[in-house]
């Protein structure tokens, strides 16, 4: 309890005393009434220190509060006296925490109590003393703990005891015939054998019936492959899945091929293999036995085991009766035929992927059949195509096409002519030949380009001299040959590599990519701007086409000086001459400037052609083909060059990337002669990237690398 002074009762005695004999009166009473307590505060009493206990008298918090009512307005104020400040150190006191004991003053603070102890020494509890009582608590807890066998892992306590944790995976050591178990001494696994005679799998796909024994699978019957053996084979199991092959044996290993008319037989390869002898000595040996001999072995011009022909075979050019039936070559019905069939033309051919080849012509000559005009009766003529430089007598993957009597033909017109396409594989080099036959097919005359047959040289088919076709992939024209040397020679030849005619009427020639320039081909749907006097840029006239798989020459000068030059006729002349007798179209020049130079359209050192597309009314004009010879100071680079046409739209248009300048490669020419010409060496552009360009047909038509698809011939050759 606390022993309270009303310090507000001493200042109201004070003022009562003043005012008369009842004020002194009840400070009378109030002193009787607080005599005691105050007493007790002064130490009358004392405080019992035998025992340390604090007197009943005082608070447990060590203060005396003096407590003041106002007489005036009934509030009150109190003012807390530490008990420790108001006694010498060393007076025992109580700090208030029931978990402390010998607490006493010292320095005016109740301090240095000795905490309670509750240790329980488990290590699942956690252990604390309670303040406000002063009694132990043991809260269980998940602490990790050891259950003291080594065989469990993460050991954990649970409701105050410790509990095991999973046991240790010792599944590692498990197999057919053992038990991964832990030793619980040390806590290692072992493998703990199962019992004998259980059954197991060595895995061994050649082995049957394993068994358990001590720990490990044996005892397994081996599978019997004996019936595989021979002089030349062992039978063997494969253990991969169980089934008997037969293993040669070391090549040269004795053995008897059981034939009469052999020697020295020795294995090779699993076969047993002997010698025939040869009794005449010609170089063949034979294949049965009559007393050692027989007549494929005694006359000299016998291949024994071959067959003669058929048509167009070796067999029918190696003078041999080659099979013993006493005729040989075209003596033998099956080497007769046709009496001389050949591949006549052309020899080689270029051609765009799934187009058409060009006309192959095939011609057969037999005498009193080929010589009046029609065609020979029952004669079946076709032209293949095939692998390069393959034997199409001996190949299925050549392909056959027949093909359709054309006239007579030939020296003296003796002979049936046919002609005929095929269909081009896909990109690549192959073969063609011709092919001749009068049974409906069941025997067959090839031909290459020197002929077969009986009036040929005895030499059959020769692969290398077979037909050769080259199979591009291009869908868009191009240039083919430039002609840059002396004004009245210079050309520009086009090729139309597709299957379809092409109309040229909004077609361009320019050599205007100059940079210098303040007007360039691709600035022709604005209508502004002007060209240098040397350069030019004009169109082929309305309606002008190219056929399929043909090429167009236009003379840079006039068309009278090409025909001096060349003795014919190109299909359209730039500069006409003066007077223009109008035998030659003239190409059409843009309205922007003239058509060509006076000082010769094209530069011999460097320049860059363009062909290009223009409709009339887009934005944006299309490459169609380039050839840059010399330098890259005329290179194309039109990314990202904005133009707006004449189309109704008001919006420009952007042209996508060009190769960069420094990625341009010119073909760069050593000096030539005045007969001498650029031309294409490849129809593929393998060089040009086919994608993602300002081309008619996507490609990024500057990025040809024209060093290696052009090149420097020495005579000029205008639309061949």
């Amino acid at each position: 309890m606390k022993t309270r002074v009303s310090l507000a009762i001493w200042l109201i005695l004070g003022v009562l005393a003043g005012c008369g004999d009842d004020a002194s009166s009840e400070d009378a009473d109030i002193l009787e009434e607080t005599g005691d307590e105050a007493g007790d505060v002064t130490g009358d009493d004392g405080l019992d220190t035998e025992d340390g206990d604090i007197p009943e008298t005082t608070e447990t918090d060590t203060e005396i509060e003096a407590e003041t009512d106002a007489a005036d307005d009934g509030d009150a104020e109190e003012t807390d006296v530490p008990f420790c400040a108001a006694n010498p150190d060393g007076t025992p006191c109580d700090d208030g925490d029931l978990c402390t004991t010998g607490e006493s003053c010292s320095g005016g603070i109740c301090s240095g109590g000795t905490a309670v102890t509750c240790d329980d020494s488990d290590l699942c509890t956690d252990d604390a003393c309670d303040p406000a009582t002063g009694d132990c608590a043991y809260t269980p807890n998940t602490a990790p703990c050891d259950d003291g066998d080594p065989c469990t892992l993460d050991d954990a306590c649970n409701a105050g005891d410790c509990a095991s944790g999973a046991p240790r995976d010792c599944t590692a050591f498990d197999d057919d015939c053992n038990v991964g178990r832990c030793n619980s001494l040390d806590g290692t696994c072992y493998a703990d054998p199962v019992a004998d005679d259980t059954p197991c799998d060595d895995l061994d796909a050649c082995t049957s019936g394993e068994l358990c024994a001590a720990g490990l699978c044996g005892g397994a019957t081996t599978t019997d492959c004996s019936a595989l053996d021979d002089q030349c084979n062992l039978g063997v199991c494969l253990p991969a899945d169980g089934t008997c092959a037969a293993e040669p044996v070391p090549d040269d290993t004795a053995c008897d091929d059981l034939e009469t008319c052999t020697t020295a037989d020795v294995c090779l390869a699993g076969a047993c293999t002997g010698v025939r002898p040869d009794v005449d000595g010609d170089g063949y040996s034979a294949l049965g036995c009559l007393d050692g001999d027989d007549c494929e072995d005694t006359l000299w011009d016998v291949n024994p085991g071959a067959v003669e022909g058929p048509v167009g075979r070796a067999t029918c050019f190696d003078r041999l009766d080659d099979d013993c039936d006493g005729f040989s070559d075209f003596a033998d019905t099956a080497c007769d035929g046709l009496d001389f069939g050949i591949l006549d033309s052309p020899a080689t051919a270029e051609v765009n992927a799934g187009a058409m080849s060009p006309l192959i012509r095939c011609r057969a000559y037999e005498p009193g059949e080929t010589e009046t005009p029609g065609p020979m009766t029952g004669l079946t003529v076709q032209v293949g195509v095939g692998p390069y430089r393959t034997d199409p007598t001996d190949s299925a993957a050549w392909t056959w096409s027949a093909i359709d009597y054309l006239g007579q033909g030939g020296p003296s017109s003796f002979s049936d002519v046919f002609a005929g396409s095929f269909a081009a594989p896909a990109p690549g080099q192959y073969s063609y030949a011709c092919r001749f036959s009068t049974d409906a097919g069941t025997t067959w005359l090839y031909a290459d380009t020197d002929g077969n047959g009986a009036a040929s040289p005895a030499n059959g088919i020769q692969v290398d001299r077979l037909g050769t076709v080259t199979v591009i992939v291009n869908n868009h024209l191009l240039l083919t040959e430039v002609c840059v040397v002396s004004t009245g020679r210079e050309f520009v030849e086009i090729h139309n590599p597709t299957a379809n005619p092409v109309d040229l009427s909004n077609y361009f020639l320019t050599d205007t990519a100059d940079s210098m320039t303040t007007w360039r081909y691709w600035d022709l749907v604005t209508g502004s701007g002007s060209i240098r006097s040397w350069d030019f840029v004009a169109h082929f006239p309305a309606g002008s086409t190219i056929p399929a798989g043909g090429r167009i020459t236009i003379a840079m000068g006039s068309a009278v000086n090409f025909n001096l030059n060349f003795s014919a006729d190109p299909d359209y002349e730039l500069c006409p001459g003066s007077p223009d007798d109008g035998s030659v179209p003239n190409m059409v020049p843009a309205w922007l400037g003239a058509a060509c130079g006076a000082t010769g359209p094209l530069n011999n050192s460097s320049e860059t052609l363009v062909l290009f597309y223009w409709n009339g009314t887009t934005d944006l004009v299309q490459d169609v083909d380039i050839f840059q010879w010399g330098n890259t100071d005329e290179a194309v680079v039109k990314t990202g060059i904005t133009r707006d046409g004449p189309d109704a739209g008001t919006g420009t248009s952007a042209y996508l990337s060009d190769s960069a300048v420094a990625s341009q490669f010119a073909y760069t020419p050593a000096p030539h002669a005045t007969t001498a010409t650029f031309e294409r060496l490849e129809l593929g552009e393998s060089t040009e990237s086919s994608s993602g360009g300002n081309g008619i047909t996507g490609h990024n038509e500057p990025s040809e690398d024209y060093t290696t698809t052009w090149r420097t011939s020495t005579a000029a050759t205008p639309g061949t």
